[in-house]
């Protein structure tokens, strides 16, 4: 959890991501962005609502401000996220208890305002009717529990976060020794409090009568649950929800939803956040490494990098980082003359030559691709030299299943001081290949030949073709294909 933004913010290098949109559609996230990971730990209700408000936020805040959000993701577009109430996405699993988190608030009322929101608006018996994909039935089963005003807030806990059902009654025959009906009373979306009939019919329960009304709602169900567990469910042959239109307007003391398994009040399980490591990833000369061992850290430990090196910072207990730093290897520049890079995949174009290596993993962020493009670059000296040799090696990435080939052709062009260029080296790659992802390193050597002067060589070319559309064999025929390049390396 970032402690600037209360939100899931991705870590890279040591530290949190620098460029962040919680909006951002990209790899960092499953068919989802960080504003719709961000209420996730519900496992552990009360650490996270402590780490929130050691940041100034709380779960309520960060529960409007998702729903008040503008109804727009941006970077990649992903068909799954639809159904969308600001960033709260109904049409994926991601979202689906997000609302139901305000149980867990003073303000329940404000998530049973948007359950019923969703309900009476997401759904239809028409053939879209479906605000996403049914996949394993999820989307059918939200609206089920959800009409019933009983959700399974948090897997695997035994007990149902609360609201205003659908229905005027539901019998549940499957639950307890012979089954449990729900009853509703009154009319509206927001949950008084729910009792068991038994309870409802004895002469001694005062103030039901003016469940419709405003005198004594709010003192009859005062420090009522927002939840019902299992065993109290089980216990009771028939519930009674009683439902109004509006919460009354005065104020309410909650027992709000709380997590019930064995582990949730062990502090000898409590770790430390990972510590923060700022260090440039790529340098010239020298750079400052700084150091925060926690969230609360007012200046951090800092310390002078002169050569490439990883550095490695655990809290006890608690996480460990680590952060790469690496030392540009040469003093050529680079510039990229055709070819925009997508923003996703855009590490800068000094990361070319910057002696970082992009593995296979390319989620990581060292490559550079662009998308249904030729790509362009130049890479110069600091002055024009007449080289003796020189041994150029770069690396091309192929992983199909994401769209990603080889170039269909690589040209390099050698050229002089005076401006004139010379093709030096290519290579064909006809056919798009269904393989296994790999890295390509394509090598060269320059060596000058003959008895007449050296010339001078004021820069390399390189030149990449874009492989053109996905071939009919692959799931996305037709589709644009990606050109991945990293480190362009030259030796004298």
């Amino acid at each position: 959890m970032d402690p600037e933004t209360g939100l899931a913010r991705p870590r890279d290098n040591g530290t949190f991501l620098k460029r962040y949109e919680p909006r951002e559609v990209n790899n960092n996230f499953t068919e989802a962005n960080a504003w719709q990971y961000s209420f996730s730990p519900i496992h552990d209700l009360k650490r996270w609502q402590d780490m929130l408000g050691q940041s100034g936020f709380s779960l309520e805040g960060q529960l409007d401000a998702l729903f008040d959000a503008p109804s727009q993701t941006v970077g990649r577009d992903q068909a799954d996220i639809t159904g969308l109430i600001g960033q709260y996405a109904h049409g994926n699993e991601p979202s689906h208890h997000i609302a139901w988190l305000y149980a867990a608030t003073q303000h329940p009322e404000k998530g049973q305002a948007r359950v019923r929101e969703i309900l009476e608006t997401m759904y239809s018996d028409q053939p879209d009717g479906y605000q996403g994909n049914e996949d394993c039935g999820q989307m059918s089963a939200w609206y089920v529990m959800s009409s019933w005003g009983l959700y399974p807030l948090v897997p695997g806990e035994a007990q149902y976060a609360l609201a205003a059902p659908l229905w005027e009654s539901v019998h549940l025959p499957q639950v307890g020794a012979d089954g449990v009906t729900l009853n509703r009373m009154g009319h509206g979306p927001c949950l008084m409090g729910c009792l068991p009939m038994d309870q409802v019919l004895r002469s001694d329960t005062p103030g039901l009568e003016s469940i419709d009304g405003e005198a004594g709602v709010a003192d009859l169900f005062e420090g009522h649950q927002t939840y019902l567990s299992q065993e109290a469910l089980e216990a009771h042959p028939e519930h009674v929800f009683f439902t109004h239109r509006t919460i009354p307007e005065i104020g309410r003391n909650w027992s709000t939803y709380t997590n019930r398994h064995p582990f949730v009040d062990r502090r000898d399980l409590d770790l430390l956040p990972a510590p923060r490591i700022e260090v440039a990833r790529r340098f010239e000369g020298s750079t400052t490494a700084s150091v925060w061992m926690t969230p609360s850290a007012h200046a951090p430990t800092q310390r002078k990098v002169t050569e490439s090196q990883s550095i490695r910072v655990s809290s006890e207990p608690g996480h460990t980082s680590t952060a790469y730093t690496t030392k540009k290897p040469n003093d050529w520049s680079v510039r990229v003359l055709e070819g925009k890079p997508n923003p996703q995949y855009n590490p800068g174009e000094a990361a070319l030559i910057d002696g970082v290596r992009g593995d296979v993993d390319w989620r990581k962020g060292e490559w550079f691709g662009l998308q249904g493009q030729d790509l362009s670059v130049l890479v110069s000296p600091p002055v024009a030299k007449r080289f003796k040799r020189l041994e150029i090696d770069f690396s091309l990435l192929h992983d199909q299943r994401s769209w990603i080939t080889y170039p269909k052709r690589v040209e390099m062009y050698l050229i002089k001081a005076n401006g004139e260029e010379w093709l030096a080296a290519w290579s064909d790659y006809d056919e798009i290949e269904d393989i296994p992802a790999e890295i390509m390193h394509w090598r060269t050597d320059y060596r000058h030949q003959g008895h007449r002067m050296r010339p001078k060589i004021a820069g390399i070319r390189f030149v990449f073709k874009n492989a053109g559309p996905l071939p009919d064999w692959h799931l996305g025929a037709g589709g644009e294909t990606f050109i991945f390049i990293d480190e362009i390396s030259i030796q004298e």
